[in-house]
């Protein structure tokens, strides 16, 4: 069991401040973007379910563990997808990517509000 004498409480060099994070930020969310619409872009969820925040991040989830099974994860799928499919895939890819964007905004907006 670890005392709590050895737990560190002060920042580190490797702890960036509040500034820095800040400004990481927008890459961040760039990226989980991305990743994030290539598992909606994955799942059966569709334009016409017209799904709300909550709907889009619990099936990003869902995906997320059902591709954690495959080497390339969920990009293996949507390479797949776009080779067979390359008429679907701008238009798809489009929605996700707004869709998740969005969902993304909804959720953590809160969360960012509440930190500041």
């Amino acid at each position: 069991m670890t005392s709590m004498k050895n737990v560190r409480t002060t920042p580190t060099s490797a702890t960036p401040n509040r500034l820095k994070d800040r400004a990481a930020c927008p890459s961040l969310r760039e990226q989980a973007v991305r990743v994030w619409a290539q598992a909606l872009f994955c799942s059966p969820l569709r334009p016409t379910d017209r799904p709300d925040a909550f709907t889009v991040c619990q099936t990003i989830v869902e995906q997320l563990t059902a591709c954690s099974a495959l080497p390339g994860g969920c990009a293996e799928l949507v390479a797949h997808e776009a080779g067979e499919y390359p008429e679907n895939f701008p238009e798809r890819m489009a929605w996700c990517q707004s869709t998740v964007d969005r969902a993304y905004s909804t959720l953590l907006t809160p969360l960012r509000t509440a930190s500041l």
